[in-house]
């Protein structure tokens, strides 16, 4: 095989999901208060809609579709546009401008890690992302769902591998990194 793609754990994602609930329960109650009690019919009506429309979405996101990831992360992405839309609407700008900066870190911090191995470099999907020559590599092995790679700079980087990795063989794998290691540094 000439190239691996292998998707790392991510061991904190549901803690950020339950920051992420934490942030949506905190903006529906803020809303469901301004709903009731602002003097203004539009900015009731636009609060009380944003709470229901986040009780839509969070009881879908919760409770029917558990099992499919895609939707759910687009049921998030909605929540979030849904509290930065009520927030610019009752012109509290800076307010959405808050919602969006927790959007990315939301996005940054649940995306998919992957580590990408071919012949020209190996691709580690830290912030940002470094594409390491082999060239500047000494070491990398896979053992025991443990991927380590490490640079002949001093500096160490280990993930564990999800287990969404079929068919994978830890011992084709090294062979492949060590063939590449000793033909880049002779």
């Amino acid at each position: 095989m000439n190239a691996y793609r292998i998707a790392l754990k991510n061991a904190k994602i549901n803690q950020y999901k339950q920051l992420t609930f934490f942030v949506f329960m905190i903006n529906w109650a803020i809303f469901i208060y301004l709903g009731i009690v602002s003097p203004g019919k539009s900015m009731r009506i636009s609060m009380i809609s944003a709470a229901v429309l986040i009780t839509i979405f969070v009881i879908d996101e919760i409770f029917l579709q558990k099992n499919n990831k895609k939707n759910n992360s687009i049921k998030s992405y909605l929540i979030f546009l849904t509290i930065a839309a009520a927030w610019l609407i009752a012109s509290f700008w800076w307010m959405s401008v808050i919602i969006a900066f927790i959007f990315l870190m939301y996005t940054f911090a649940t995306r998919e890690l992957v580590v990408d191995v071919n012949k020209e470099f190996v691709r580690y999907p830290s912030f940002p992302v470094k594409t390491l020559g082999w060239n500047k590599i000494s070491q990398v092995i896979l053992k025991d769902g443990l991927l380590t790679i490490d640079l002949q700079s001093n500096k160490l980087y280990q993930s564990l591998i999800a287990d969404e990795n079929p068919g994978f063989r830890e011992s084709e794998f090294n062979e492949f990194c060590q063939k590449q290691l000793s033909s880049s540094n002779p």
